[in-house]
């Protein structure tokens, strides 16, 4: 794809055609999927105006002019916007390499989001010291990245004026955008990127030849004017093209129509002027001021535009002050005037403000009292059914949630916060607890009273089975006022691994445990909601928050569902009553968790992670310190996914890297040199070996001599072994001319040859080269499992038992049950690499 298009961009038909007639592509069943794929996922790949492109052929060689500000440079990141507009998507993916003069690799670039001066900004970042102030020239060179310094800003020339305009003509958009009101406008505009795209597909030469000045020089020189990735002639109303982007993200996120969007923001207005003007600002006189009131309270009254609102104050200000300025303004406004009517929305919303200014208990008194059959505010009814549910009274908590209109959706979808709300009371309120004594005995609480007259009816279910509804309540909490450190910490501990692994972690419990414990949001609940709890519950959540998280091993099951763990750090053996058997809860295995009590036994209501034996006491470091950051990096070290190695620990980058050795002498001369330099070989190949961790003479890096094109090709399997190839090409052939270091990731690799892992299609075996990598991938870790605690050892390293006669019989029998893997066959470990590499 990249060899048809080239420097220009094609209809996908007509690329697609123009693959078919390729026999090494249209011989593939799947090819057409994998095209259109590539085209889909790959960002390098760029689908404008119905044709494809490939965005680092069509800039190559285009010298585009960026100014880093000496506080960029000091934080190493240059912001895509608008400099880098034409290539920024390509980086996105996987960047691309920084090369120097020589092409040689500085290191890798990618994109990032930065919050910058109040805004989510597109970066480019790069490896360390690799900006310096000033103006420079960004430009692509053979797929990779070169900065240069500038001594004087280019100029603006006629034809790149010419191509801006007619790119302009061809990727401009034509919206009819509402706004407040129902007022309609015209908006003409383009895309930065875009535009910029298909000025240099429309005029290559005007971008090759002549350097690229700042775009907005350049966008402004073609009589148009660019702010935030979009560009426009001069005079665009970009105060309505705001309106109508704001409205269409408030319409979208809270599903409101353009009613309910005047509303929400229109509210949002009335807010900010009361904080700026005071209430003249509501009107002229005091009869005004309390129609509008009256008006406000009334929009309230549906939940998604008060939702609405709530939440836009909350992102826009952070702070609650002008919000509950304006809710006790309203509040008082009614109350004087008129008594009798109920405003539940205005209600929810001074309760809102009254929680989150520390005042929560008034609110929620507040709230209560309002709550009745009569209400249909849905944020009002769930607000009230959660203080019901934290009372313990579940029935009347399922009442409000099913009066709120809230059904619950299959298991297999993820539930939102109204649905966690339904699950957490359910079962309880359809599952009555049985009566404590008979309707005409005497109530067992000691009141006198007949149990009829006293408590039947309002029996509760035992601490044991409303331990973990405990655990909800707070883990609610955490969702309610703070979600985003659900999401902090998985990122943090997942910052490596697969993204699946942090959609898991994000819902872990596990995760919620750590900030409700370590991060003192369980402590923060307690404060706020405590007094809410039953007053068993309330003793049961001090003892909580006193128990700190622990390591554990696996002594065996106890039971069914029982499990028996040994507290490493505080030598006590404790049993969990509610374990779940899986893999990771078989003896001898260590995890960390931090399991609750419960009268005379223990849950599991956190959930456990299993680490690796040799992050048993850097864990109990961390944990016993209190660092959090620690306890929270160790984890993150188990969940990384395994990296392909080479025998020398590197990790696999595959290089391929050409130089023209026209001017060097013929293979007799470059053999001589080469011999000289350390490799071996003949005929036009030569290899560099050295030995490595389990491998000797493992093979570093191989070159080959095309003599009909002059050229020198060498390929490595790590970015330090293409350093050293290319170290030793400068020192035998000091006159060779180095072309092209193209670098490659496996995952790279196995995007362009469709190689889908997860379905587990193997290697080709009978392939060499495919045969060789696994050779000294297997190799690798052979050399890697002599030093990994193994349980048969009882934990010990192979290393380390066959330093004691007990200890080497027990490897060697553990050795003598591997199979040797047949030549030719299967690849497997080698029982006889390994007593090699032990000695034995």
């Amino acid at each position: 794809m990249i060899r048809l298009l080239g420097v220009t961009a094609s209809r996908r038909d007509d690329l697609f055609a123009a693959l078919a007639e390729d026999p090494s592509v249209g011989s593939s069943p799947t090819w057409r999927q994998h095209a259109a794929k590539l085209i889909q996922l790959d960002t390098a790949f760029l689908e404008m105006q119905g044709r494809v492109c490939y965005i680092p052929a069509v800039t190559e060689d285009v010298r585009w002019t960026v100014s880093v500000s000496a506080v960029d440079a000091a934080n190493g990141y240059l912001r895509t916007y608008p400099s880098l507009a034409g290539i920024g998507w390509w980086l996105v993916q996987d960047g691309a390499e920084l090369v120097d003069e020589m092409g040689r690799s500085l290191g890798r670039l990618h994109t990032d989001g930065y919050w910058l001066d109040g805004t989510d900004t597109d970066v480019v970042v790069g490896p360390p010291g690799w900006l310096k102030p000033g103006l420079m020239s960004f430009a692509v060179s053979n797929g990779a990245l070169t900065l240069r310094p500038l001594a004087v800003a280019p100029g603006v020339t006629p034809r790149q004026i010419a191509a801006v305009r007619g790119a302009y003509a061809t990727t401009v958009t034509d919206v009819d955008a509402t706004l407040f009101g129902g007022e309609h406008r015209e908006l003409r505009f383009a895309s930065l990127p875009l535009a910029i795209l298909q000025a240099v597909l429309n005029d290559r030469d005007a971008f090759v030849l002549d350097p690229v000045a700042d775009l907005l020089e350049l966008f402004l020189a073609a009589g148009m004017e660019a702010r935030s990735n979009i560009v426009a002639e001069i005079g665009f109303d970009w105060k309505a093209l705001n309106d109508r982007q704001n409205r269409s993200r408030v319409a979208l996120m809270y599903g409101l129509d353009d009613e309910g969007v005047d509303a929400a923001l229109l509210l949002l207005g009335a807010c900010e002027s009361l904080a700026v003007d005071g209430p003249m600002a509501w009107g002229g006189d005091e009869d005004e001021r309390d129609a509008v009131a009256v008006l406000f309270a009334a929009m309230l009254e549906n939940g998604d535009v008060a939702e609405a609102f709530w939440n836009e104050c909350e992102s826009r200000h952070g702070d609650f002050d002008a919000v509950s300025q304006f809710a006790e303004e309203l509040f008082a406004r009614i109350r004087e005037h008129d008594r009798d009517v109920v405003f539940f929305g205005l209600l929810w919303l001074r309760a809102q403000c009254l929680e989150f200014s520390g005042r929560s208990r008034e609110g929620i008194e507040m709230l209560e009292g309002a709550v009745g059959p009569d209400c249909s505010h849905v944020p009002a009814l769930l607000d009230a059914a959660a203080i019901a549910s934290d009372r313990g009274d579940a029935r009347l908590a399922a009442r409000l949630v099913l009066q709120a209109g809230i059904e619950d959706e299959p298991d297999d979808t993820e539930p939102d916060d109204a649905q966690r709300l339904w699950r957490e009371v359910a079962g309880y309120a359809s599952n009555r607890p049985k009566p404590i004594a008979q309707r005409n005995e005497r109530c067992p609480c000691g009141s006198g009273k007949k149990y009829k007259a006293c408590h039947l009816g309002t029996e509760r279910h035992s601490l044991d089975e409303r331990a973990s509804w405990l655990w909800d309540k707070a883990a609610r909490f955490v969702r309610r006022h703070d979600t985003s450190i659900l999401t902090d910490l998985a990122e943090d501990m997942a910052e490596h691994a697969a993204p699946r692994v942090l959609r898991h972690l994000i819902n872990s419990p596990f995760t919620m445990d750590l900030a409700l414990h370590e991060h003192g949001m369980f402590a923060d609940f307690l404060e706020a909601r405590g007094w809410l709890l039953p007053d068993d519950e309330q003793l049961l959540a001090a003892q909580w928050a006193l128990v700190d998280r622990s390591v554990f091993e696996v002594i065996d099951g106890a039971g069914d569902d029982d499990l028996r763990l040994r507290d490493i750090g505080r030598g006590e053996t404790i049993t969990i009553v509610n374990a779940t058997a899986s893999p990771d809860s078989r003896p001898g295995v260590t995890m960390v968790g931090r399991p609750l009590p419960i009268g005379d036994t223990y849950r599991a209501l956190g959930g456990f992670l299993p680490i690796p034996r040799a992050l048993v006491n850097p864990m109990l470091d961390a944990i016993h310190a209190g660092d959090v950051g620690a306890v929270t990096e160790l984890i993150a070290s188990t969940l990384q996914p395994p990296s392909l190695r080479n025998t020398s620990g590197e990790e696999l980058s595959f290089h391929t890297i050409t130089w023209d050795v026209s001017n060097v002498g013929d293979v007799g001369d470059i053999a001589t040199a080469f011999t000289a330099a350390g490799l071996v070989g003949e005929d036009g190949d030569w290899v560099l070996t050295a030995d490595t961790n389990g491998l000797t003479d493992a093979v570093l890096a191989e070159f080959r001599l095309e003599s009909e094109t002059n050229l020198l090709v060498a390929t490595a399997n790590s970015d330090a072994r293409a350093a050293l190839a290319r170290e030793r090409v400068d020192m035998a052939l000091p006159s060779a001319r180095l072309i092209s270091d193209e670098r490659k990731t496996l995952a790279e690799i196995q995007r362009e040859q469709s190689l889908d892992v997860s379905s587990g299609q193997p290697f080709d075996q009978a392939d060499p080269d495919a045969r060789a990598f696994v050779e000294e991938f297997i190799a690798a870790k052979e050399a890697q499992w002599i030093d990994e605690q193994i349980p048969a050892l009882g934990g010990r390293t192979p290393r380390e038992a066959v330093e004691d006669p007990v200890g080497r019989e027990e490897v060697l029998q553990l050795l003598d049950s591997f199979p040797e893997p047949a030549p030719g066959g299967a690849a497997g470990f080698s029982a006889r690499r390994l007593r090699a590499l032990l000695g034995l």
